[in-house]
């Protein structure tokens, strides 16, 4: 009777596979290394991240399509552990990295690492505690995995160019006080109280979603037309330091005009920012002698608000020592909205029309 011949392991033709790879990036090496040397670390890359992809899968059909609890669900880069298994995996070399030793060796052979930690990757594979170069995360039922090209871009399996966008979106958590870059302009931000402010007034020429809003220059009729309109203080470029100026169609456009999630104040929202400074409110959001350009004010709360004036709804400016901001309230007709003068420590709360032309200070949702 012939004896039956046993199937080759997941392990064998893992290792199989590697030998190939190996010998592959030899050969092609010795043609024209230069040349070939990005896409035989790109082909790697790619290897690698599959036999990750069918270890843990095969890791999950023996253990009733469970994973360690502490699997990631948020990308994480995979532990240098190679060919260390659990027990060999010192306290702390894994910090800030998630261990697979669980699969060394009976799904892998060695946790593989990025061709390019290496210089000598294709001959003989140098690991260090750190970094493996590949990404990782549990993306709904599939195992996701990343890599960095040779050009700077990425490798993805079972997750979307988007998705990975989205990732990285919500890692890079915005705290107030960072510089905030929107339509090409940086803007400082300021912490008050529990609220985050822009900290200078809005100058975009663009609604959020990049359309255009319109830039009426000239005539009272072509700005007082019940569509939304910008333009500069006494229609003067020069004034851009001030920000743009803009009637109440154009800040309560459906397309947004504040960056991604920020938005224009309610009325509300400035009697917060009242309260919570006190006394002498204009005093403190003012711009102060020291400051570029300069105001009356003391500015101890880092508002920096300044004199940008007003457009009427006939056409004509008002610019001596003033500056009136928008809230987001109507009320009939006339708005909700704040004013500060030269002459006056206050933030005076009154009401515009809305195709007056005020500044813009964007709040953090």
């Amino acid at each position: 009777m012939k004896k039956q011949r046993k199937g080759f392991t997941l392990l064998e033709v893992l290792l199989v596979v590697a030998a190939i790879a190996i010998l592959a990036g030899i050969v092609i090496l010795a043609i024209n290394p230069t040349k070939q040397l990005i896409e035989v670390r790109n082909s790697q890359r790619i290897s690698d991240l599959n036999n990750l992809d069918k270890a843990i899968t095969s890791y999950q059909i023996d253990n009733k399509g469970l994973l360690p609890v502490d699997f990631p669900t948020s990308l994480t880069e995979v532990c240098n552990t190679g060919s260390k298994i659990p027990s060999e995996v010192l306290p702390g070399e894994c910090d800030g990295y998630y261990d697979l030793s669980f699969l060394v060796p009976v799904y892998l052979p060695a946790i593989p690492q990025d061709p390019g930690l290496s210089a000598f990757y294709f001959l003989e594979q140098v690991y260090a505690a750190g970094g493996a170069g590949y990404q990782i995360m549990l993306n709904k039922t599939r195992i996701a995995l990343v890599s960095t090209n040779e050009k700077g871009g990425y490798i993805f399996l079972n997750i979307t160019e988007q998705e990975f966008a989205e990732q990285n979106q919500e890692e890079e958590e915005f705290l107030c006080g960072e510089n905030l870059e929107y339509q090409g302009e940086i803007y400082p931000t300021v912490e008050i109280g529990d609220q985050c402010w822009l900290g200078k007034n809005l100058n975009v020429s663009n609604y959020k979603n990049g359309d255009s809003i319109i830039y009426a220059e000239n005539n009272w009729y072509e700005w007082n037309n019940l569509v939304g309109k910008w333009c500069y203080l006494n229609n003067n470029s020069s004034n851009e330091i001030f920000g743009k100026l803009y009637n109440w169609y154009a800040i309560t456009d459906s397309r947004g005009i504040c960056p991604e999630d920020w938005h224009i104040p309610s009325d509300a929202e400035w009697t917060i920012l009242e309260n919570f400074l006190g006394t002498d409110t204009g005093l403190k959001i003012k711009s102060s002698n020291s400051d570029t350009p300069p105001w009356d004010g003391d500015n101890s709360s880092g508002f920096s608000a300044l004199p940008g004036g007003i457009r009427w709804s006939g056409g004509t400016f008002s610019s001596w020592g003033v500056a009136y901001l928008w809230s987001s309230e109507l009320i009939e007709d006339p708005v909700f909205t704040r004013q500060l003068s030269s002459w006056d420590n206050t933030l005076i709360n009154q009401t515009n029309g809305r195709s007056e032309g005020l500044s813009v200070r964007c709040l953090k949702d």
